[in-house]
């Protein structure tokens, strides 16, 4: 899968529940270091919405379809003080699955 089309489609799942758009990070060309810029983006994003709306939050997770079970091990890690910084990694693991599928189904290799 082509990085170049695949980023264009993760930003755009993760605008519609976490207001994350790619022009609001800094132009990077390199897959890598945009996704941790990315991460970073949304980690604050996520902690945002956990601590002033919470049952937004659970909502986007579960209209995201992260499995609970991932979602209450991250929570019940209590050895890991970067709570937002996981669920942000949960996060973009599930919406870039999404997009790949998306991109493959467009190019009719599903």
């Amino acid at each position: 899968m082509e990085n170049d089309k695949l980023l264009p489609a993760l930003f755009e799942l993760l605008n519609k529940d976490f207001a994350v758009a790619r022009r609001d990070l800094p132009e990077k060309r390199d897959y890598n270091r945009e996704l941790e810029e990315l991460r970073k983006f949304l980690s604050e994003r996520v902690a945002i919405l956990m601590s002033e709306d919470f049952d937004r939050f659970v909502n986007s997770l579960y209209r995201i379809d992260i499995p609970e079970n991932k979602i209450r091990k991250v929570f019940n890690d209590k050895s890991n003080p970067d709570l937002s910084g996981k669920i942000a990694d949960l996060i973009i693991e599930r919406q870039l699955q999404r997009a790949k599928t998306r991109l493959l189904y467009k190019e009719g290799k599903l």
